[in-house]
């Protein structure tokens, strides 16, 4: 991890800088600083290190605390710069996300929701940066592992650090990590449930990046990485987040065994889904942790953050227009618009739920295709990739409590985006270069025994 500072000194350093000045200046002034770095990277074409400072902006921008409010006007000129990069380089790509392929559909459908949104500039806006997102950050990851390898690592790097820094701020600054309400912990995001995301995202990387043995972890760096995360992940408390850590081990180890299986496996943990959250106040009770994991009883974790009640109310106004949407971010307006009654029945931010808001935004001709695209691409590669299909149905779990898919400028899209680019790499272009090389080996090899000949002779 040492190796991964001195490699990044100048983003280090600007980072320091960053953080010292943000509780000291106006606003304005961390926001140009950091369009000022990003612009320099890009000028220099150090996409590494623009991917994770911009990636350290989305995070920030995530930030409850009024110090960190400037990452959410930063954010916005920032994903500007991504087709600059893109564009800077689109030469020397010799690979490509494969999935953005198959989002293409959706992101045809969510452009022509615009006409008739709810609010057409907010909607365009959006919707923009999805699509920037969607085409740039893949396509730049995979330039970068092009380039060098070990930017598979230094994305593991900075997901630790963000880890050490949150469970660090716990004893320096309690207050910036930690909600008073209840004692959970949110880490350096904006809440417990946030932080349960990030690790449900960081942590697939990982199997993603471990299990296709591109590039070799060190043992030390694993049982770091594995301790921070874990513990973060008991500290938030986020149940979402747990279970989706038990479904792809789960999975995974079927899966291994046999795709059938895999598939049935899942059919059944679908099927069996109240009989399993009935099951959990029983195993925590046993082994004492029903206070601290919040699972007092089957009906607190089903009415969890009114979850419930925001999936009633999106599937009403679903029904008033079923086929067309209302653009991307309608449904984060919608609930904007009725908070206070929502509030009043108990019901605490979006739709809580992917699948939902997509057919809101973009209607159900765009949850079709975004569906659609979604499993064709798995299938694809989960032929090749064993946790190909344990690392989708713990995905599927996840947005079906969480909206987090749906919106491009947060810290968790971006990393499901450079996860599904890792995977369609390995499972088809990786096998093609071991291919070639093998290739070029025997051709190299029956040079030398051509040359070598005449002297045997």
């Amino acid at each position: 991890m040492l190796d991964f500072f001195r490699r990044y000194q100048v983003l280090t350093l600007s980072l320091i800088v960053l953080v010292g000045i943000i509780n000291v200046v106006p606003t304005v002034i961390p926001t140009v600083y950091v369009l000022l770095v990003l612009a320099f990277f890009t000028f220099k074409k150090e996409i590494p290190s623009f991917l994770i400072l911009f990636y350290c902006v989305l995070l920030f921008s995530d930030s409850r605390q009024e110090i960190m409010w400037w990452a959410r006007d930063a954010k916005i000129v920032a994903t500007l710069f991504l087709p600059i990069n893109l564009f800077a380089v689109k030469n020397e790509i010799k690979f490509s996300s494969r999935f953005t392929v198959y989002l293409i559909p959706f992101l045809i459908i969510a452009w022509i929701t615009v006409f008739y949104a709810f609010e057409p500039i907010m909607s365009l806006q959006k919707t923009l940066a999805y699509t920037l997102v969607v085409i740039c950050v893949p396509a730049l990851f995979l330039y970068c592992y092009q380039k060098d390898k070990k930017i598979l690592l230094d994305i593991m790097y900075s997901f630790s650090t963000i880890f050490i820094v949150g469970i660090l701020l716990i004893y320096l600054a309690p207050g910036f990590v930690m909600l008073e309400a209840n004692g959970r912990f949110t880490g350096l995001l904006g809440n417990p449930n946030g932080m349960g995301i990030f690790i449900t995202v960081t942590f697939l990387y990982y199997q993603a990046v471990s299990r296709s043995k591109l590039i070799q972890i060190d043992r030390r760096e694993k049982i770091i990485f594995f301790v921070v995360l874990f513990y973060s992940l008991f500290l938030c408390k986020s149940r979402t987040a747990m279970m989706t850590v038990i479904i792809f081990y789960s999975l995974n180890a079927v899966y291994n065994y046999s795709h059938f299986f895999g598939w049935i496996a899942f059919a059944l943990i679908a099927y069996m889904w109240s009989e399993i959250l009935e099951a959990i106040p029983l195993v925590t009770d046993y082994f004492g942790f029903s206070e601290d994991l919040r699972v007092e009883s089957v009906e607190k974790i089903k009415r969890g953050s009114g979850r419930d009640i925001a999936w009633m109310y999106a599937w009403q106004n679903i029904q008033e227009n079923i086929f067309l949407g209302h653009g991307l971010s309608s449904t984060e307006e919608l609930f904007r618009r009725h908070i206070k009654e929502l509030s009043i029945l108990g019901h605490q931010g979006n739709a809580h739920n992917t699948f939902l808001t997509l057919w809101y935004d973009t209607g159900l001709h765009g949850l079709v295709a975004f569906v659609i695209g979604l499993l064709a691409y798995f299938l694809k590669i989960g032929k090749h990739l064993t946790y190909g299909m344990p690392i989708l149905f713990a995905i599927l779990f996840s947005i079906s409590y969480e909206s987090w898919l749906t919106a491009s400028l947060n810290p968790y899209t971006s990393v499901f985006f450079v996860l599904v680019a890792l995977l369609g790499f390995v499972a088809i272009d990786y096998p093609v270069i071991q291919e070639q090389k093998e290739e070029e080996v025997k051709e190299e090899e029956l040079d030398l025994k051509s040359k070598l000949k005449p002297q045997f002779t």
